[in-house]
């Protein structure tokens, strides 16, 4: 388990037109602003184009040599079976792909609340991503501890919430 500094994650091979990142500069979570990474953005159900949208994005910039990494925000219940497929789609067409664990009820999801075959394929998810980034120590040792073989490949981003100055009741 490493921090975010030296993670891997930044690209610097030139591009020739204009000397800037070799990434893919397609807007494939609906923000308006062009990203370096595709931002798989499909948590609301009725936003425009959806998960197919956001499928087609990935497989057509990777056909095009756009696509260097995919950032999956990845939370409990329906965004974990949206995100499954996403990530089955990177692991298919080669395209690395990073988690990022939100959610503060995801242990209780995967320990407790899936079935089986569904836990092995929220373990194969987090085997096959390039990074995984989580929001502190407790998060990381808990990613470890179900998928030992990624524990290095996990990265502790710290909260930036500041900590309650008044006593916990």
């Amino acid at each position: 388990m490493g921090d975010w500094r030296g993670s891997g994650l930044e690209t610097s091979a030139p591009r020739p037109d204009d000397g800037g990142p070799d990434v893919d500069e397609c807007d494939v979570n609906g923000s308006g602003r062009e990203a370096g990474i595709a931002e798989l953005g499909v948590e609301r159900a009725g936003q425009a184009g959806g998960l197919r949208q956001r499928a087609v994005a990935v497989v057509t910039s990777t056909a095009a040599g756009r696509l260097d990494v995919v950032h999956i925000n990845l939370a409990s219940i329906g965004s974990t079976y949206r995100k499954l497929v996403i990530a089955a789609a990177c692991r298919a067409l080669g395209v690395p792909y990073v988690i990022h664990l939100h959610g503060a009820d995801y242990r209780e999801y995967w320990q407790d609340l899936v079935p089986d075959w569904l836990a092995r394929q929220i373990r194969a998810m987090f085997a096959g991503a390039a990074r995984t980034i989580v929001l502190g120590r407790v998060w990381a040792e808990f990613v470890a501890g179900r998928v030992p073989e990624a524990a290095d490949r996990i990265v502790v981003l710290p909260n930036a919430s500041a900590r309650p100055t008044l006593p916990h009741r």
